[in-house]
Protein backbone atom coordinates (compact mmCIF):
# COMPACT_ATOMS: atom_id res chain seq x y z
CA UNK A 1 0.00 0.00 0.00
CA UNK A 2 1.20 3.42 -1.12
CA UNK A 3 1.82 5.77 2.14
CA UNK A 4 -0.05 9.19 2.42
CA UNK A 5 2.27 12.04 2.84
CA UNK A 6 1.44 15.42 4.65
CA UNK A 7 2.98 18.92 4.25
CA UNK A 8 2.67 21.31 7.01
CA UNK A 9 4.03 25.12 5.38
CA UNK A 10 2.81 28.54 5.46
CA UNK A 11 0.64 29.50 2.41
CA UNK A 12 0.97 33.19 2.44
CA UNK A 13 3.31 33.88 -0.32
CA UNK A 14 4.43 32.58 -3.80
CA UNK A 15 7.54 30.81 -2.63
CA UNK A 16 5.05 29.08 -0.18
CA UNK A 17 3.02 27.78 -3.22
CA UNK A 18 6.64 27.26 -5.42
CA UNK A 19 7.62 24.98 -2.55
CA UNK A 20 4.19 23.05 -1.74
CA UNK A 21 3.90 22.38 -5.44
CA UNK A 22 7.34 20.62 -5.57
CA UNK A 23 7.44 18.89 -2.50
CA UNK A 24 3.80 17.64 -3.77
CA UNK A 25 4.91 16.54 -7.56
CA UNK A 26 8.18 14.96 -5.50
CA UNK A 27 6.00 13.13 -3.49
CA UNK A 28 3.70 11.66 -6.36
CA UNK A 29 7.08 11.13 -8.46
CA UNK A 30 8.37 8.72 -5.68
CA UNK A 31 5.32 6.48 -5.98
CA UNK A 32 3.60 7.95 -3.06
CA UNK A 33 0.19 9.76 -2.41
CA UNK A 34 0.11 13.61 -1.83
CA UNK A 35 -2.94 13.99 1.14
CA UNK A 36 -2.31 17.61 1.64
CA UNK A 37 -4.51 21.00 1.92
CA UNK A 38 -4.68 21.33 -2.12
CA UNK A 39 -6.10 17.75 -2.09
CA UNK A 40 -9.19 18.85 -0.38
CA UNK A 41 -12.20 18.68 -2.74
CA UNK A 42 -13.26 22.32 -4.04
CA UNK A 43 -11.35 25.80 -3.55
CA UNK A 44 -11.03 26.32 -0.11
CA UNK A 45 -9.57 28.78 2.10
CA UNK A 46 -6.55 27.39 4.48
CA UNK A 47 -7.67 29.61 7.55
CA UNK A 48 -11.83 28.26 7.35
CA UNK A 49 -12.04 26.57 10.58
CA UNK A 50 -13.87 23.76 8.43
CA UNK A 51 -10.67 23.48 6.17
CA UNK A 52 -8.61 23.07 9.19
CA UNK A 53 -10.46 20.51 11.03
CA UNK A 54 -10.34 18.47 7.49
CA UNK A 55 -6.54 19.09 7.43
CA UNK A 56 -6.60 17.90 10.52
CA UNK A 57 -7.89 14.44 9.25
CA UNK A 58 -5.78 13.93 6.76
CA UNK A 59 -2.25 14.52 9.34
CA UNK A 60 -4.10 11.15 11.16
CA UNK A 61 -5.09 9.23 7.99
CA UNK A 62 -1.11 10.22 6.66
CA UNK A 63 2.13 8.13 7.09
CA UNK A 64 4.24 10.64 6.94
CA UNK A 65 4.21 14.41 8.03
CA UNK A 66 6.93 17.07 6.45
CA UNK A 67 6.75 20.73 8.38
CA UNK A 68 8.28 23.58 6.08
CA UNK A 69 9.28 26.85 7.95
CA UNK A 70 10.66 29.29 6.30
CA UNK A 71 10.20 32.76 9.09
CA UNK A 72 7.91 31.79 11.09
CA UNK A 73 5.42 28.86 12.69
CA UNK A 74 0.90 29.74 12.08
CA UNK A 75 -1.08 28.68 14.45
CA UNK A 76 -2.50 26.06 11.57
CA UNK A 77 1.30 25.12 11.48
CA UNK A 78 1.09 24.87 14.90
CA UNK A 79 -1.98 22.46 15.21
CA UNK A 80 -1.11 20.29 12.30
CA UNK A 81 2.27 19.87 14.21
CA UNK A 82 1.27 18.79 17.30
CA UNK A 83 -1.55 16.35 16.28
CA UNK A 84 1.30 14.56 14.00
CA UNK A 85 3.17 14.27 17.16
CA UNK A 86 0.37 12.91 18.78
CA UNK A 87 -0.50 10.21 16.01
CA UNK A 88 2.69 9.28 14.38
CA UNK A 89 6.20 8.39 15.05
CA UNK A 90 9.46 9.98 15.53
CA UNK A 91 11.01 8.93 12.62
CA UNK A 92 7.57 9.74 10.13
CA UNK A 93 7.84 13.75 11.03
CA UNK A 94 10.56 15.73 9.44
CA UNK A 95 11.28 19.36 9.46
CA UNK A 96 12.97 21.48 6.74
CA UNK A 97 14.28 25.01 7.71
CA UNK A 98 14.92 27.44 5.21
CA UNK A 99 18.24 29.50 4.94
CA UNK A 100 19.18 32.17 5.22
CA UNK A 101 16.55 33.74 6.97
CA UNK A 102 14.99 35.58 9.98
CA UNK A 103 13.01 33.19 12.04
CA UNK A 104 10.68 34.75 14.65
CA UNK A 105 10.54 33.68 17.99
CA UNK A 106 7.65 30.94 17.44
CA UNK A 107 9.92 29.70 14.29
CA UNK A 108 13.19 29.87 16.57
CA UNK A 109 10.84 27.74 19.49
CA UNK A 110 9.90 25.20 17.07
CA UNK A 111 13.54 24.70 16.36
CA UNK A 112 14.82 24.32 19.83
CA UNK A 113 11.90 21.71 20.68
CA UNK A 114 12.35 19.40 17.81
CA UNK A 115 16.16 19.24 17.31
CA UNK A 116 16.73 17.47 20.45
CA UNK A 117 14.18 14.39 19.08
CA UNK A 118 12.79 14.86 15.60
CA UNK A 119 15.32 15.27 12.05
CA UNK A 120 16.07 18.95 10.60
CA UNK A 121 17.20 19.89 7.48
CA UNK A 122 18.12 22.86 6.40
CA UNK A 123 17.45 23.96 2.42
CA UNK A 124 18.34 27.35 0.44
CA UNK A 125 16.33 26.80 -2.63
CA UNK A 126 13.29 25.05 -3.96
CA UNK A 127 15.18 22.46 -5.30
CA UNK A 128 17.50 21.86 -2.35
CA UNK A 129 14.38 21.19 -0.81
CA UNK A 130 12.73 18.87 -2.91
CA UNK A 131 16.41 16.77 -2.55
CA UNK A 132 16.32 16.36 1.14
CA UNK A 133 12.15 15.16 1.22
CA UNK A 134 13.80 12.55 -1.86
CA UNK A 135 16.58 11.51 0.44
CA UNK A 136 14.40 11.56 3.90
CA UNK A 137 11.96 9.22 2.34
CA UNK A 138 14.56 6.90 0.59
CA UNK A 139 16.00 6.76 4.11
CA UNK A 140 13.12 5.77 5.83
CA UNK A 141 12.23 3.33 3.48
CA UNK A 142 15.27 2.16 4.47
CA UNK A 143 15.28 2.12 7.74
CA UNK A 144 12.29 -0.11 7.65
CA UNK A 145 13.38 -2.62 5.77
CA UNK A 146 16.44 -2.86 7.56
CA UNK A 147 14.06 -3.37 10.91
CA UNK A 148 12.41 -6.34 8.55
CA UNK A 149 14.97 -8.24 7.52
CA UNK A 150 17.78 -7.81 10.52
CA UNK A 151 20.83 -7.81 7.37
CA UNK A 152 21.29 -5.06 5.44
CA UNK A 153 24.34 -4.54 2.22
CA UNK A 154 25.33 -1.47 0.27
CA UNK A 155 26.45 -2.17 -3.26
CA UNK A 156 26.36 0.49 -4.28
CA UNK A 157 26.33 4.54 -2.53
CA UNK A 158 28.19 6.30 -5.06
CA UNK A 159 27.86 10.01 -6.95
CA UNK A 160 28.61 9.22 -10.84
CA UNK A 161 29.74 11.78 -12.81
CA UNK A 162 28.61 11.04 -16.75
CA UNK A 163 29.00 12.51 -19.95
CA UNK A 164 25.94 12.74 -22.39
CA UNK A 165 24.13 9.19 -23.50
CA UNK A 166 26.98 8.10 -21.18
CA UNK A 167 26.21 4.12 -19.63
CA UNK A 168 26.87 2.62 -16.14
CA UNK A 169 26.18 -1.10 -15.02
CA UNK A 170 26.71 -2.72 -11.94
CA UNK A 171 26.00 -6.40 -11.51
CA UNK A 172 24.42 -7.55 -8.51
CA UNK A 173 24.02 -11.63 -7.65
CA UNK A 174 20.55 -11.75 -5.35
CA UNK A 175 18.68 -14.48 -4.22
CA UNK A 176 15.02 -15.45 -3.81
CA UNK A 177 13.30 -13.39 -0.99
CA UNK A 178 15.86 -10.48 -0.88
CA UNK A 179 14.54 -6.92 -1.37
CA UNK A 180 16.70 -4.43 -3.13
CA UNK A 181 16.13 -0.68 -3.05
CA UNK A 182 17.72 1.89 -5.43
CA UNK A 183 17.52 5.49 -5.29
CA UNK A 184 18.93 7.79 -8.10
CA UNK A 185 18.73 11.58 -8.31
CA UNK A 186 20.23 13.91 -10.59
CA UNK A 187 22.05 17.09 -8.98
CA UNK A 188 20.15 19.01 -11.67
CA UNK A 189 16.81 19.10 -13.43
CA UNK A 190 18.11 19.34 -16.49
CA UNK A 191 20.24 16.04 -16.69
CA UNK A 192 18.00 13.56 -16.78
CA UNK A 193 18.71 9.89 -17.39
CA UNK A 194 17.44 6.56 -17.81
CA UNK A 195 17.87 3.91 -14.68
CA UNK A 196 16.20 -0.06 -14.20
CA UNK A 197 16.85 -2.82 -12.63
CA UNK A 198 16.77 -6.03 -14.91
CA UNK A 199 17.28 -9.72 -14.76
CA UNK A 200 20.32 -11.97 -16.95
CA UNK A 201 17.86 -12.57 -19.63
CA UNK A 202 16.20 -9.26 -19.99
CA UNK A 203 19.98 -7.44 -19.25
CA UNK A 204 21.12 -9.29 -22.70
CA UNK A 205 18.25 -8.94 -24.65
CA UNK A 206 17.89 -5.24 -24.24
CA UNK A 207 21.95 -4.58 -24.54
CA UNK A 208 23.07 -2.90 -27.61
CA UNK A 209 23.58 -5.49 -30.80
CA UNK A 210 25.96 -3.10 -32.76
CA UNK A 211 28.94 -0.75 -32.21
CA UNK A 212 26.29 2.26 -33.10
CA UNK A 213 23.37 0.80 -30.38
CA UNK A 214 22.55 1.67 -26.65
CA UNK A 215 20.88 -0.16 -23.96
CA UNK A 216 17.09 -0.17 -24.82
CA UNK A 217 15.22 1.38 -22.10
CA UNK A 218 12.10 0.91 -23.91
CA UNK A 219 9.82 3.86 -24.04
CA UNK A 220 10.16 5.63 -20.55
CA UNK A 221 10.82 8.84 -20.67
CA UNK A 222 13.99 9.88 -18.90
CA UNK A 223 13.95 11.78 -15.70
CA UNK A 224 15.89 13.91 -13.36
CA UNK A 225 15.15 10.98 -10.65
CA UNK A 226 14.34 7.08 -10.17
CA UNK A 227 13.22 4.95 -7.30
CA UNK A 228 12.51 1.22 -7.57
CA UNK A 229 11.75 -1.69 -4.90
CA UNK A 230 11.01 -4.86 -4.82
CA UNK A 231 11.62 -8.33 -3.91
CA UNK A 232 13.38 -10.88 -5.80
CA UNK A 233 11.38 -13.79 -6.82
CA UNK A 234 14.11 -15.92 -8.17
CA UNK A 235 18.39 -16.68 -7.61
CA UNK A 236 20.32 -14.83 -10.45
CA UNK A 237 22.29 -12.27 -11.51
CA UNK A 238 20.64 -8.65 -11.74
CA UNK A 239 22.25 -5.53 -13.29
CA UNK A 240 21.38 -2.12 -12.78
CA UNK A 241 21.80 0.01 -15.68
CA UNK A 242 21.86 3.98 -15.89
CA UNK A 243 22.35 6.12 -18.72
CA UNK A 244 22.17 10.07 -18.71
CA UNK A 245 20.30 11.44 -22.03
CA UNK A 246 21.79 12.96 -24.77
CA UNK A 247 20.52 15.82 -25.55
CA UNK A 248 21.28 17.51 -21.75
CA UNK A 249 22.81 20.67 -21.68
CA UNK A 250 25.83 20.35 -19.79
CA UNK A 251 29.46 18.57 -20.00
CA UNK A 252 28.63 15.59 -17.51
CA UNK A 253 25.69 14.85 -15.08
CA UNK A 254 26.24 14.00 -11.34
CA UNK A 255 23.76 11.44 -10.18
CA UNK A 256 23.39 10.02 -6.72
CA UNK A 257 22.74 6.10 -6.44
CA UNK A 258 22.27 4.28 -3.61
CA UNK A 259 21.32 0.29 -3.69
CA UNK A 260 19.97 -1.20 -0.54
CA UNK A 261 19.75 -4.98 -0.13
CA UNK A 262 17.99 -6.77 2.50
CA UNK A 263 18.91 -10.23 2.61
CA UNK A 264 16.69 -12.78 3.09
CA UNK A 265 16.58 -15.07 5.98
CA UNK A 266 16.33 -18.29 4.55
Amino acid sequence: MKMKVFISSEMNQAIDSERRDAVRKEIVDLGLISNCFEDLPGRRNPDDYGAREMCLQLVRESDLFLTVVDDTVTDVMDSEIREASSCLEESRIFFYFAKPGTRDQRARELWDRVKKSWIIKEFETTQQLTTEVSRSIASLASDALTKASGVSEKPLDVTLTLRPGQTRTKKLTLKKGDTITITCKSRLTLTPFHAGLYSREEYFRRSPQGPFQSFNFGRASAKPHFTDRRRITSNDDYYFVIRTSQFVIISAANIRVEIRVEKSSR
